[in-house]
């Protein structure tokens, strides 16, 4: 007769299992290979800014003023054309401004 298999709870990560460990490093995963941006293309990222931007009914002077002005409007037109590629901290921004996860990019 096979006995079900009960985890014990331990408080103290340096007390659990590799495999847990595994299990809670792999989960990241996703969050590490989405976020890479040398990874990314640069015209795929500047046409999902513009859908996104467009299907928010926003003109980039707006999306400006939402991200606060931490760029300009010359640096939202590169991303768009996909001639520049936006840093981590931009997309995020960006994401916000869109109301998107930034995965989406």
């Amino acid at each position: 007769m096979l006995q079900h298999f009960k985890p014990q709870i331990r408080h103290n990560p340096s007390e659990a299992p590799a495999y847990l460990l595994l299990l809670w490093f792999f989960s990241l995963w996703p969050i590490f290979t989405t976020i890479n941006t040398k990874t990314m293309d640069k015209e795929t990222i500047g046409k999902r800014i513009k859908s996104a931007r467009l299907l928010r009914g926003l003109t980039m002077d707006e999306l400006i003023a939402r991200m606060t002005h931490k760029v300009t409007k010359n640096a939202i037109s590169r991303y768009e054309r996909g001639t520049m590629m936006p840093r981590l901290e931009v997309l995020d921004d960006l994401a916000k401004a869109l109301k998107l996860e930034l995965a989406y990019f």
